[in-house]
């Protein structure tokens, strides 16, 4: 999208960010179980889940940086703190893999892109300021 989000759109974008991130979490509850209350999967959705993993894993890893966005835009900090985290280590990831230049070139400029979402919410609201910080001390690492 070219344009900000509507003021009537947030509430949405927050709504979609919350319900990925209670997804997320229920997958690893169904990956790994859970310390917390959340219940236990049924066996037969845990067996599902398990042996699919590496899908839902990748798929989480596909849409993260659109859901660093929406919550960018919906004005959420926690929520682009928890999708930033997965953006930059995926990205680490892939430069780390990487068997061309080229691949080198995508993670770049894929953590370019998601640099300037942080950078771009920082500008707009200072409560993204420790967001900036965290992503300085990772960035020298």
């Amino acid at each position: 999208r070219n344009r900000p989000p509507a003021e009537h759109e947030r509430p949405t974008m927050l709504k979609l960010s919350h319900f990925m991130f209670q997804l997320e979490k229920q997958l690893y509850n169904a990956f790994e179980g859970s310390a917390v209350v959340d219940p236990p999967p049924s066996i037969s959705c845990r067996n599902f889940f398990v042996a699919n993993r590496k899908v839902c894993e990748d798929w989480f890893n596909q849409i993260r940086p659109a859901l660093a966005w929406c919550t960018a835009a919906a004005e959420d900090p926690s929520g682009l703190l928890f999708h930033s985290a997965g953006v930059l280590a995926n990205a680490q990831h892939a430069a780390a893999v990487a068997a061309s230049p080229e691949d080198v070139t995508k993670a770049a400029a894929a953590l370019e892109r998601h640099i300037a979402v942080i950078a771009g919410a920082s500008c707009t609201d200072n409560r993204y300021a420790p967001a900036l910080h965290g992503f300085g001390v990772w960035a020298r690492q």
